[in-house]
Parts: structure tokens; sequence; C-alpha cells
């Protein structure tokens, strides 16, 4: 019975040391030892807040940098094209562009934030110009190419002579015997003087835009057709000699805008030459084709006075402009025509 108990003490024995335990899994805990969950939500946003104060230096660091600094202001300012407007007041108008401000504190004088179209206005403000073409050249360079408008102008210059016929009897005898006294019946009466013709002597120029005397001489068929045609009356016979300023500049942009509204004329006007008082600054006048004059003011708007123009050949002189002999434009809200 002891035997037996023995040999079934060391099966039993022998099975449990060949016995291996489960092992159970063990659960890891989401969260470090002796740490808050809410501690680690708190770092979170920190280091968020950290990095959008950085990128927003790094925002602030680069627009200074491009846009306030002086590494991108525009320094050099490079025209071509003008040949009649000085480069000098194109630059000045230039920089007083570049001076004006983008936003509150951010000039527009840098290269990348130029205003192209800004620019393009303001020399249209100052200048009759076709084309402006501006170019940015890194860093700091301006290229503004100015192509110039009708650069030519034909001046024509009457000058009043007068054509007093001298009588046979007095040719020998000089100035004085233009004026004899005659007697009748102890009535001393004055002869009449004869009777004195004005002619005009017509000289032609080419005006710059600026009124500048270009050339003077003949003037070709085409250039008395294709360019607006100026004529001023001059009393004595002064020599005009290239170089010379006859006209203001603002006077001949205001002929140049003439001519232009008068060839968009639905009216069908053929403007044949614009007259000019040189003591008078205030008033114009122009020849259509036809043979009647317009009498303008400079006073109110070239738009305003052909408006006026188109609705009085419209409306009220319709079929009679072949008599018409002129239509004054001079006073406001009122034609005048005859």
């Amino acid at each position: 019975m002891v035997r037996g108990l023995g040999l079934g003490v060391n099966h039993v024995l022998r099975r449990h040391r060949y016995y291996k335990p489960k092992r159970g899994r063990v659960q890891k805990s989401k969260h470090a030892p002796h740490e808050h969950p809410g501690r680690r939500t708190a770092t979170s946003q920190a280091k968020k807040i950290v990095g959008l104060i950085f990128a927003v230096a790094v925002l602030g660091w680069f627009g200074y940098f491009f846009f306030v600094s002086d590494n991108f202001t525009i320094k050099t300012i490079a025209i071509s094209g003008n040949r009649n407007i000085p480069s000098q007041e194109l630059s000045a108008i230039i920089r007083r562009e570049l001076d004006k401000k983008v936003f509150l504190f951010v000039p527009g004088s840098s290269i990348l934030l130029v205003s192209k179209e800004g620019i393009r206005e303001a020399i249209r403000e100052q200048y009759f110009v076709d084309e402006i073409a501006i170019r940015r050249t890194l860093p700091y360079t301006l290229k503004v190419a100015v192509e110039e408008k009708l650069s030519r102008v034909v001046l024509r210059v009457k000058t009043p002579i007068e054509i007093i016929p001298v009588p046979e009897e007095t040719e020998n005898g000089g100035e004085e015997a233009l004026l004899t006294e005659v007697s009748h019946n102890n009535v001393t009466e004055t002869a009449e003087p004869a009777e004195r013709e004005v002619q005009y002597a017509e000289s032609y120029h080419l005006l710059d835009v600026n009124g500048i005397v270009v050339s003077s001489g003949s003037v070709s068929e085409y250039n008395l057709a294709e360019l607006p045609v100026i004529e001023i009356i001059q009393p004595s016979q002064t020599e005009i000699n290239p170089g010379a300023n006859v006209l203001n500049r603002e006077i001949v942009e205001l002929i140049f805008k003439l001519y232009e509204l008068v060839r968009a004329s639905p009216q069908g006007i053929a403007l044949l030459h614009v007259s000019y008082d040189l003591e008078n600054d205030r008033e114009l006048a122009f020849t259509a084709q036809e043979g009647w004059e317009v009498f303008l003011s400079t006073q109110i708007p070239l738009e305003t006075q052909i408006q006026k123009l188109e609705l009085a050949l419209s409306e009220r002189i319709k079929e009679n402009r072949a008599s018409l002999q002129y239509v004054d434009l001079r006073i406001k809200d009122r034609v005048y025509f005859k």
C-alpha cells in the first residue's frame, strides 16, 4: 500500500513538473504612472500657441523684409520713349505716386506693390499720351516706356498787311500828300484817304505737344490733312524760330481733345482748323469744312459743348445746315446760332 501510494505521488509530482501555468494578458495603462490627463491637454495647447506665435513672427519678418524694408524699395526709374515730355517731370509724377501708402503703414514704393494703373492715371492727368508700358526689374528698378500721342501740330500764323493804293497825282508827293486840303467857297475840307485793304501774310510751323516750335517753313498737304491746325493772328511780323515757345501745353492738349471729340461726333463734322487768340485764353473757335464757325469757351468742359452742338445740329438746325454761319456755345446752357 505504501509503495503504491509512493508511486502515485511521484506520478503526480512528475506531471506537475511539466505543467506551465497560463499567462494572462497584462493591460497597460493609457496614462503614464502618476500623470494627470488634463496636464497633457494643456501641454498640447501650449505647443500650438508657441507654433502659432512662431508662424506669425516668420510671416511678419517676411512681410517686413519684402514690403516695408528698403530691400525692395524702388531706387531707379528708367523712362524711355518721351520726345517732348521732360523726363524730370515724368519722374516727379511717378515719385509722388510711389509716396502714397498702399495700406496704413505699407509704402507704395515697394517694387512688389507698385500700382501700375495709378502711375498711368497720374501721367495721363498731366500729359497727352497714347500708351504707357510699365515693367518691374528686381530688385529696385522701375521701367516706364511712354508713347506720346499726336506729337505734332501745325501752326498757321497770319500777319495783317494793309494795302494802300496811292493816287496817281500824289505818287511824287510822299506820305504827306495823302492828306490834302480842298477849298470850296471858303470851306476847307480834308480829302478822305484812300480805302485801305487788309490782307494776311501766312507762315507755317510745326509744334510739339508743349507748344514749342520744332520746325518752320513749308508744310506738306499730308500734315495739313492729318495733324491739328491752329491758326493765330500776330499783329507784327515777328520772326518765329525753332525752339520758341508759342503756345502753352494746356492749350495744345485742349485742341488735341477738341479734334478727337469732333472727329468722333455722329454728326459728321469735318474740322478745318482751330482759331486761337493769344490775348484771350478763355475762348476758342473752330471752322468746319462746310464754312460755318463754332465759338467755344475754355472754361466749360469740351464734352458738354460738343454735346450741345450735336443737339442743335440734329434738333434745330437740321436741313438749314448748308446756310449756317456760326454756332455760339460760350454761354452755359444756351446755344445761339445763325
